[in-house]
Formats: structure tokens, sequence, C-alpha cells
């Protein structure tokens, strides 16, 4: 169980397997994504506030649970006050959770709608 809370940046792997290409080709089709996809690139940040099992979401709707895997064994995170950067911030990632050594302050955020 990860036990790590407060804010986090959500960075976007440099690559994406050929299943996740596939997919996303179909949610470009039907303007459920857009077209290009920053890679390797923090893309918001969030305050994470839990760490629960997977496997006990309920209130996940059907296209969320298409998006993530929620076999036994797997964690979800449950994230509040997410902001999206007004562009991507490239930046090598790492696996697991790592220290970014960007303060929130000289971010520029999308305006919400």
């Amino acid at each position: 169980k990860q036990t790590h809370r407060g804010v986090i940046a959500i960075h976007a792997s440099m690559t994406m397997p050929k299943w996740a290409r596939e997919f996303a080709a179909t949610e470009v089709a039907i303007r459920r994504i857009p077209a290009r996809l920053p890679l390797g690139a923090v893309v918001c940040i969030a305050d994470l506030v839990d760490s629960l099992a997977a496997s006990d979401i309920l209130e996940t709707d059907a296209i969320e649970r298409l998006y993530g895997d929620f076999s036994p064994g797997r964690w979800a995170w449950r994230l509040t006050n997410i902001r999206r950067l007004a562009e991507p911030y490239f930046v090598k990632g790492k696996q697991g959770l790592w220290n970014w050594p960007v303060a929130i302050e000289d971010l520029t955020f999308e305006a919400r709608s």
C-alpha cells in the first residue's frame, strides 16, 4: 500500500506499448482524447489523498474501467484538486515515486472551465 500523501506530479511515460497505442487510436477516433498525447512529460499536478486496492473500487463507470487495471493485487490512488499544466513539462521520469525539483509556484496551469 502506498503511504505517500500530498501534492504529486503526474508524468506520462516516454513510450506506449502496442496495446496502449491501439487503444489510444480508438479513443482518438471517438474524440475522447486528443490526437497528440504528450509523452515523457509531467502533464498535471494533483493532491494524493488515499491509496486503496483497485479491486475494491466499485464506483467506477464502464469508461473508467477501460482505462485501468482493476485486477487483484493492483492499487489505485484517489486524487483531488487535479490541475492540468498549460504546457507539458518535458523531463525524464522514473519508475515509482521520485522527487521532481520544480516548485508549484513556477508552473502555469490551464484555466479551469
